[in-house]
This record gives structure tokens, sequence and C-alpha cells, in this order.
């Protein structure tokens, strides 16, 4: 948060008002950015469908909770958006400028969606983001340098309280509301009690996902607007397992959203895309984890509670249908590279 440094310079009820009145505009920019998506990847919506996908957005629960606790997410996934939008139409300085945005406001959110793009044939988007954001943050730091703020050791001094033992990024704090951090740790120390083994394995699954992925990606011939739009999807929603999100994060989801809405409407749903929305629906309510820990716990017996099977497959149920979405998304991905293997193969022969 360097970069929102000198906000504190404004007053609080400004900045109130500037914040409701620029997150009104970024749902405009959401909305508009999908709608763009749509039609880069072969879909013209008509206005029924344009107002099913606002509705979609309007009802997005990490949405509402990133505008209630003042934060960002709606900021990231809309320069994402546009971002993803530019690569896709190979215009590659408004992609650099857009995901180096996104990386300087949110590394672990944004470079991720960066990387994908450094496996595309044109690099030039890739250079301009890494030089935006190091623009960004060498332009934020210069200011506190010269303001004399000591913030590398305020830095390193909240990493260490945020990660350590019983901090918010602990998976296994003594907090009961650990498990609504989103991540896989908390899940895994929640049935494993090794933070550090629980760190390991998720760092390992996400990157055997993530290196299967790419791999596929390299041995595909054609490339489409619609098979580069399902891997942003998987790395988007695989960049929610590894380390700690909270539920604002969830702002991620829209990109699998917008891909199960594409399949839909060109008619080419299938088990894959059938799964998918069926997970995503649990994100059109609001912050589900929460309402289990704040209001439905408060009425069952202790007992029940405080039970493994509850804590995991409950308390813990946004962990599990993230999994499955990155389970289904892969699964989809493997099956498109496939048939393009059968396809050529069949076309050799033909020769």
């Amino acid at each position: 948060y360097l970069i929102l440094a000198p906000l504190a310079a404004v007053s609080g009820a400004h900045i109130r008002l500037a914040f409701y009145l620029a997150n009104s505009l970024l749902m405009v920019a959401i909305f508009a950015g999908s709608v763009a998506l749509m039609r880069q990847v072969g879909l013209r919506l008509s206005i029924s469908q344009r107002l099913l996908l606002a509705a979609l957005l309007l009802l997005w629960g990490p949405i509402h909770t990133a505008i209630r606790t003042g934060q960002i997410s709606e900021l990231l996934i809309a320069v994402l958006l546009w971002g993803v939008l530019w690569q896709l139409r190979r215009q590659w300085f408004l992609a650099g400028v857009a995901l180096g945005i996104a990386s300087a406001l949110k590394p672990h959110l944004g470079l991720p969606i960066l990387l994908v793009t450094a496996v595309r044939p044109d690099w030039r988007s890739v250079i301009c983001a890494c030089c935006v954001g190091a623009g960004i943050l060498a332009a934020v730091v210069l200011r506190l340098r010269l303001a004399g703020h000591p913030w590398l050791g305020d830095l390193r001094r909240n990493v260490a309280q945020f990660t350590g033992p019983g901090g918010y990024g602990d998976p296994g704090g003594a907090e009961r509301s650990a498990h609504l951090i989103l991540s896989l740790p908390t899940l895994l120390q929640a049935t494993y009690n090794e933070p550090t083994a629980a760190s390991m394995i998720s760092w390992a699954v996400s990157l055997a996902v993530a290196i299967s992925v790419l791999a596929v990606e390299f041995r595909r011939s054609q490339r489409s607007y619609s098979s580069d739009f399902l891997v942003v999807a998987l790395i988007a929603t695989l960049t929610l397992l590894p380390m700690y999100h909270r539920y604002y994060d969830a702002v991620l989801l829209i990109f699998p959203l917008l891909w199960v809405l594409s399949r839909i409407w060109a008619g080419t749903a299938g088990r894959a895309v059938a799964v998918t929305a069926a997970c995503l629906l649990v994100f059109l309510l609001p912050n589900t984890a929460a309402v289990i820990y704040e209001v439905v716990e408060s009425r069952l017996p202790q007992a029940l509670v405080d039970t493994a099977p509850w804590l995991v497959l409950v308390s813990y149920h946004q962990v599990w249908i993230v999994l499955v979405v990155v389970a289904a998304l892969a699964w989809e991905q493997r099956r498109a590279g496939e048939r393009e293997v059968q396809w050529r193969s069949a076309e050799t022969s033909n020769s």
C-alpha cells in the first residue's frame, strides 16, 4: 500500500466520497471491459445478455466486500480486465501499462496474470509492464525517502507481524476466523497441523498445475482468443490458492465467470462449464464463509462446530470451490489440447 500513501494528505471525508464515486465509475469500467472481452472472443451480446451480465457483476459478492472494507480489488479487476483485453488485441503498450499498474497495486494478484502473457510471442507488453510497475514503485519510494520516513523498516516489521504466528496471514493463526482466509494452506493447516508443510504443499500443487497449463499452451500450434481467455481464467483462479487471500480477492473469479458465460452463449457448454458455473454461484451471495462464522455457527451446538468435518468441509467450503474450479478449467484446457492434437494427426494422415 505504499502507492496509496499520498492519500494520507487528504481529509477522510473527501477520501470517502472520492472512494465511492471511483467505485461507481469502476463498475462501469468492469462492465464495459467484460462486454469488450466477450466481443473479442467472438460474441456480440444482445440487450438481455448485457442486462444479465450487469446483474451478475452487481451481485458479485467479493466486489461488495471490497467496497465495504475499503479495498482496491475493484480497481484491480478493472485494470486487469482491460489489460487482458488489450493483450488479446495485441495492443502491447496499453496492455503493458494496465498490467504494470495492476502488478504494482497488488503484486500477488497482478504478477501471475502478467506472467501468463510472457508465454505469448510478443514480449513488448511484458517489458512495458515491468517498466511501468518499477516506475510507480520507484516514485513512491523516492517520495518516502525524501520525507525521511523509515519505510523499509516499517515494511519489514509489518510483513513479519502479518505472516508471524497469530498474524492475519498465518493460516494456522489463533483466530477462529482464520478460515475466512481464501487459500489452500488454511485448509491443509486445518487437517494437518504443520504450517510449513501446508505452505510447501500448496505451492507445489499450484506450480505443478501452472507448469502443466503452460506446457499445454506451448504445444499448441494454433491459438485462438477463446483458448487464451481460458488460460487467463485458469491462472487467475489458481492465483488464489498458494498464499494469503481474503474474500475480496475473489474478484479474480470474474474471469472464469466470463468464460462460462461466453461458452454458454456460444452454445458450446460442456461438463466443465456446468461444474464451474455451479461453483461460481456461491460468489453471487454475500460472503458465505462469514455468514457461516458469524450467524450459523452461533446457533449450532459448539460440539458440532468444533468437529473436524465441520471445519474442513463447511468452514473452508470456499477453498474447496476454488479447487474444483481450477480442476474443471485445467481439465477443459487439456481436452482442448488433445482435440487439437487429434485434429492435426487426422489432417496429416489425410494429406
